[in-house]
């Protein structure tokens, strides 16, 4: 069996671009399509989709920070020939913890909003992530 060689600049080009690409991938949320105000809530309901929504506002402002500084310092060591391993795979570990947390978070804020809502309501959204 015959194993590809690559030039060693194209095989770390490649390696760079890859890393680079999952480092920095972002995730697309169906709640970014979502209007809340076009499904009929009740006041009751508003009042409980405005506090899950600055539940989420408050774990996204203390978590998206360190996410950008994680994401600006690992381009940085990607780019670095001289780049210590170790610390390359410590902050990529940490950016995708933190990344984790906030997909989580906004899926367990996204699914405590959908409970509020009554079939109707329901019926509406599924339309409206649909679209």
């Amino acid at each position: 069996m015959t194993i590809p060689r690559f030039p060693a600049g194209k095989a770390l080009n490649s390696l760079l671009a890859l890393a680079l690409a999952l480092a920095f991938a972002s995730p697309s949320m169906a709640e970014h399509t979502v209007n809340w105000n076009r499904l009929g809530l009740s006041a009751g309901q508003s009042y409980e989709i405005n506090r899950l929504e600055n539940e989420w506002r408050q774990t996204y402002s203390r978590i998206q920070p360190q996410i950008e500084k994680d994401r600006e310092e690992l381009r940085r060591l990607l780019n670095d020939p001289n780049a210590n391993e170790q610390q390359v795979m410590m902050i990529q570990s940490r950016l995708h913890k933190n990344e984790e947390q906030l997909r989580n978070e906004a899926t367990r804020v996204f699914m405590h909003k959908k409970k509020i809502l009554n079939p109707q309501q329901k019926s509406k959204l599924q339309e409206m992530i649909r679209h």
